[in-house]
């Protein structure tokens, strides 16, 4: 590895307080494999990590709401859980470091705003298998629990089991003739761990779009974003009565 990609690395490690004993480790969880394609050699990169550190996560978010929320059933739990680990979340703690700024990724994957939002989501998952290797469960779940507690006393448990796309109805209604419909956009991704994206159109006119591991979660979060943009006078269609 090159001097200069390991003093950028360093600043990283300065951010998220925790220091590599394998840099080569932490390296190839922020290597994406469009940017292995593009230099067209064999260096590692971060799919298996991303792997492993979902359930890492999973893992670590589970025991602490089971001890937060003993009074709750696995259901409620599940829910929660789900919140928490979402693609969104994840964008928000990679956020947090600026995690995109060090991410390897091909020409292709770039957007106009930056890197992409799933590949955001993927490398923080990769980053913390790389913690859980080099440093162990202790040092893994340290990071998850400093970047990730603030986001999780952030969902409140009446926004939690909320039905965005029955609140989204319920709006339209009110407009007579007004018609929903959700289209699939398309989606990335090996065939175990998809992404879906999804935008929700009334009267044939964009107002939300969503990803999620599944259509279904898709769909509520472009409802969701929707209700968001309704909320802030962004649906031209739809003025606030």
């Amino acid at each position: 590895m090159e001097n200069r990609r390991l003093k950028h690395l360093a600043e990283l490690e300065k951010k998220i307080s925790y220091t590599f004993s394998d840099k080569e480790l932490l390296n190839q969880a922020l290597t994406h494999s469009s940017y292995r394609a593009m230099v067209a050699n064999d260096c590692p990169y971060n799919e298996e990590l991303e792997f492993l550190g979902d359930s890492v996560l999973d893992l670590v978010i589970g025991e602490y709401l089971f001890l937060k929320y003993k009074d709750w059933d696995e259901g409620k739990l599940s829910k929660y859980r789900a919140r928490v680990v979402c693609g969104q979340s994840l964008i928000i703690v990679g956020d947090m470091f600026s995690l995109g700024d060090f991410i390897l990724v091909g020409k292709g994957e770039q957007t106009g705003k930056g890197i992409q939002a799933t590949i955001l989501e993927d490398a923080v998952e990769a980053l913390i298998a790389a913690i859980y290797i080099d440093g162990g469960f202790t040092e893994a779940k340290k990071f998850i629990m400093r970047f990730f507690t603030e986001h999780i006393e952030k969902i409140s448990s009446e926004n939690l089991f909320r039905d965005f796309k029955t609140e989204l109805q319920e709006i339209v209604h009110q407009y007579r003739g007004y018609k929903i419909e959700y289209r699939l956009l398309g989606y990335s991704g090996p065939d175990h761990d998809r992404t879906f994206t999804v935008e929700v159109l009334i009267n044939n006119e964009v107002a939300g779009t969503g990803e999620g591991k599944s259509k279904k979660d898709a769909e509520k979060n472009a409802a969701f974003a929707a209700i968001e943009n309704f909320e802030h006078g962004n649906i031209k269609i739809l003025k606030r009565r």
